[in-house]
Formats: structure tokens, sequence, C-alpha cells
């Protein structure tokens, strides 16, 4: 909804995966050099700005009007 998707939080996502699968890291969360060598890696990572999002689009997603629309969409 609008928020940005940073280094910061990929590590963090990075670091949750690992724990899933039994790795650790040092201090907890992937380093800048882990960080630098994954994009490396896999070349095809970005990480990008969000752009933004309308004030109605925000007002629409509330659960009983996309229920709603769901529910339309099953006739």
């Amino acid at each position: 909804m609008g928020i940005g998707f940073g280094r910061k939080h990929f590590l963090g996502y990075a670091a949750k995966f690992a724990g899933k699968h039994s790795v650790k890291f040092k201090s907890g969360t992937p380093s800048l050099r882990w960080w630098w060598g994954m994009k490396k890696r896999h070349q095809r990572i970005r990480l990008r700005q969000p752009e933004g999002t309308a004030a109605i689009r925000h007002q629409c997603m509330d659960k009983s009007k996309v229920d709603k629309y769901f529910d339309v969409l099953k006739f």
C-alpha cells in the first residue's frame, strides 16, 4: 500500500528465509558484503522506488468492498 521496499527490508526477509532453512548469519541479518554478492550472482534483482498510490485506491481496499467485488466475479 505505497510502502517502499528497500535493501534493509530485503535483508530482513533474507534473514527470515535463512532461519527457516537453519542458516544463520553472525549478526542475525545478512551483511552488506552478502548483499553485494547476491546482486552479483543474481543480476536481475532490482530494488525500485514504488510509485505513488492514489488515495481512492487505498479507500477501495476495504475488506467488504473487496469481498463484494470477488462475489460478483463468481457469477
